[in-house]
């Protein structure tokens, strides 16, 4: 009983980490940063909490909402992945979107 129990608690344990990520409810984007070659560079975002997210260069359509929310101040639930990259330089480490709920 008491192994069975303490697998659970390792199970829980290490499939929550699987699924965290860094959120902030009804916030705008402050900061955009695009390179020139944008086909195969992430966008970079700044949330209003000061955290950096990207999406990267595949994902055309979040482009183009991230860039629409931007420009008209509009707000959004953003939820980024916890673990933090760093891909480019001159930006510190960034999470990869997983969600944005716009407003």
């Amino acid at each position: 009983m008491i192994k069975a129990a303490a697998f659970f608690i390792l199970a829980v344990f290490f499939s929550s980490s699987a699924y965290s990520w860094t959120h902030h409810p009804n916030t705008r984007i402050k900061v955009i940063t695009i390179w020139e070659g944008s086909g195969s560079n992430p966008l970079y975002f700044q949330r209003e909490d000061n955290v950096w997210c990207y999406v990267p260069a595949e994902e055309i359509m979040i482009h183009s909402l991230i860039l629409t929310l931007y420009s008209s101040g509009k707000r959004a639930d953003i939820h980024c992945y916890d673990r933090a990259e760093t891909k480019m330089g001159g930006i510190s480490a960034a999470h990869k979107i997983h969600r944005i709920i716009a407003k």
